[in-house]
């Protein structure tokens, strides 16, 4: 009980000092001006395509539509997500993907520093003496999730509007049903980088040093995850060349460790799958934390 409730006195001292930090407004109005430009150039280039194809007389629907197209560049070729993807709106998707590739970037620059920087100056060891390891480590942990949380659900908010103010067919009630299927998945893929982030920084005694080995896992994670969605894309187009069932090959298992290919799986509407995803995301977010507090609790503050 002791631990729970120091680590409350923590993450709410740190979610204080982190939302009075003028970095927090700054990556802020980067992550809103980004998706605001993402925004307007979605929604101009979805009218244009609009207006070419009416003129041309090309009345294609469902799957075969450009709309389709570009759903299956940014989500992969799957029928069953497509299918469920097509009744949102382009502009709500665009800003969603592209939010969602950023993001673990946007929470590397929020929280590089927040056990580093104390780690560089020797300030942690005055802590330690009040409260635990465990205890400050997840509370820092939640803090940086808790400003991620608040970032992603502006931005969300700004989106959804967006598009409820220019997508004659987007209802509330369409709105309601898609912003947890939305808001939900980049909430745990920001729990799980918030998570990432802060075991990098107690890895690290500097905050470059820091920042450096958050960019250089992301990379790591972002190439395993990249090549675990190419070989199931050629594994998919040979079953369907064979019809025959093809075996999982090495490269989509090393896909399996990269968080991205779980938050593809919360957007699956079977319920099965997406609880999968979202279980595999909180369970690398716990991984993550765990390995945070034993490290700060092995090292020399």
């Amino acid at each position: 009980m002791q631990t729970l409730r120091d680590t409350w006195i923590v993450f709410g001292a740190e979610l204080r000092r982190a939302l009075k930090s003028p970095r927090v407004l700054l990556v802020l109005l980067l992550y809103v001006a980004f998706s605001a430009g993402v925004m307007l150039a979605a929604g101009a280039l979805a009218h244009q395509a609009q207006l070419q194809f009416e003129a041309q007389g090309q009345g294609m629907e469902g799957l075969q539509s450009p709309k389709a197209a570009m759903l299956a560049l940014l989500f992969g070729q799957d029928r069953g997500l497509l299918e469920s993807l097509m009744a949102l709106p382009s502009v709500l998707l665009v800003v969603f993907k592209l939010g969602l590739i950023f993001l673990p970037a946007y929470v590397a620059l929020l929280g590089f520093d927040s056990v580093s920087a104390e780690l560089q100056t020797r300030s942690l060891r005055y802590l330690t003496v009040r409260t635990s390891r465990t205890a400050l480590t997840l509370g820092k942990a939640l803090a940086l999730g808790a400003v991620v949380v608040l970032l992603v659900t502006v931005v969300h908010l700004g989106a959804f509007g967006y598009a409820l103010s220019t997508v004659p067919d987007f209802s509330r009630a369409d709105a309601a049903h898609a912003w947890p299927r939305l808001w939900g998945t980049s909430v745990l893929v920001g729990l799980a980088m918030a998570a990432l982030t802060t075991l990098c920084s107690t890895l690290s005694r500097t905050p470059a040093l820091s920042l450096t080995l958050n960019f250089a896992v992301l990379l790591g994670f972002w190439a395993a995850g990249t090549l675990g969605s190419g070989a199931r894309v050629m594994r998919l187009v040979q079953e369907q060349v064979s019809h025959q069932t093809e075996s999982i090959g090495w490269q989509e298992r090393v896909g399996l460790l990269a968080p991205s290919t779980w938050s593809s799986e919360v957007l699956y509407p079977d319920l099965g799958r997406a609880l999968t995803g979202a279980l595999a995301l909180l369970l690398f977010a716990c991984v993550c934390s765990a390995g945070a507090v034993a490290v700060l609790r092995g090292r020399d503050v």
